[in-house]
């Protein structure tokens, strides 16, 4: 004849924020590790560790997984340290495991020339070898110091000098930190008049 009490003791659902780096560039690097917390909640914070990746800068996290790269959200974005209140800590429910995506900026760069000694007019940055006229011309480079920006990282071009009556090319030498000259190692070009320019490749 004697009673027993049992108490039911309830504890929280654990939820999980997993963080994608939303491409398959091996140069990713620092990237969030999976967060996961067995405090009851409906929201919780995103990490403030932002993930890096060689050629661009990271830009906010999505919470739909993107078709292009990583450029774009098609979804809801964030940046680090906002809040998230879409977390369910019922049993079975999918929204328990939380999966954000990083986006990224791909990095640009500017091209600019110094003209030693005489004869170089100026120089067409292209986009193809060959024939550089109309629309094949991304920019040109000018004796007044001109430049051409917005040059996207990893992107090549043709480098296509125009000269005056008599003139040649004696060599290229590549001065930039952020860039590679395709003719040789030595980034010295001496005997190709339209060699080829990454940006933002080489140091």
């Amino acid at each position: 004849n004697s009673t027993f009490i049992l108490t039911a003791i309830g504890n929280p659902i654990p939820y999980t924020i997993n963080y994608d780096d939303n491409t398959e560039d091996p140069t990713v690097s620092n990237l969030p590790a999976p967060t996961t917390d067995s405090t009851k909640a409906t929201s919780a914070t995103i990490t403030t560790n932002t993930p890096l990746r060689t050629g661009y800068s990271f830009k906010s996290w999505c919470d739909t997984e993107t078709t292009d790269s990583g450029t774009t959200c098609p979804g809801t974005s964030y940046d680090s340290g906002d809040t998230i209140d879409f977390i369910d800590q019922t049993a079975g429910s999918s929204s328990n495991i939380i999966t954000l995506y990083a986006t990224w900026t791909i990095n640009t760069y500017s091209l600019t020339a110094t003209f030693a000694g005489s004869g170089v007019e100026s120089i067409k940055l292209c986009k193809v070898a060959g024939d550089c006229t109309g629309d094949d011309i991304i920019g040109t480079i000018s004796t007044s110091g001109t430049s051409i920006t917005n040059l996207p990282y990893n992107s090549t071009f043709y480098l296509y000098p125009t000269f005056t009556t008599n003139y040649g090319l004696d060599n290229w030498n590549k001065t930039s930190e952020t860039g590679t000259l395709s003719c040789t190692a030595t980034d010295t070009c001496s005997s190709e008049q339209n060699p080829t320019f990454t940006m933002g490749l080489g140091n």
